[in-house]
């Protein structure tokens, strides 16, 4: 019985890689983790696979990192410009807020 690149892996690759390079990708890892297969042997090619996830992994946690941070910065100025900008409006909608929190708590209480 020859072992193939299992579910879990295979899914874990379509998650990471890019939409567009998907299903060819995961047939080539797949070809190459065979190659390994028949070479070291199951324990080699496992190892293989493992650590080419932990490589394209990092870069996209990063990249993922990097744009949510920009994306908050760009939702904070927003948010600032707008509190400046129309002042009464503002302070109307966060004495409200305050009003309300402070009601649920003490309902929770």
């Amino acid at each position: 019985m020859r072992e193939t690149l299992s579910l879990f892996y295979r899914r874990i690759l379509s998650a990471i890689l890019p939409a567009f390079v998907d299903a060819s990708a995961v047939g080539d890892y797949e070809e190459i983790y065979n190659r390994i297969l028949e070479k070291e042997g199951v324990h080699g090619a496992r190892k293989w696979i493992r650590l080419q996830i932990l490589w394209m992994l990092i870069p996209s946690l990063l990249n993922t990192l990097i744009w949510r941070a920009t994306m908050l910065r760009n939702h904070l100025k927003i948010a600032f410009r707008t509190l400046f900008k129309s002042k009464g409006y503002s302070t109307i909608n966060i004495a409200g807020l305050a009003v309300g929190l402070a009601c649920c708590l003490l309902v929770i209480l």
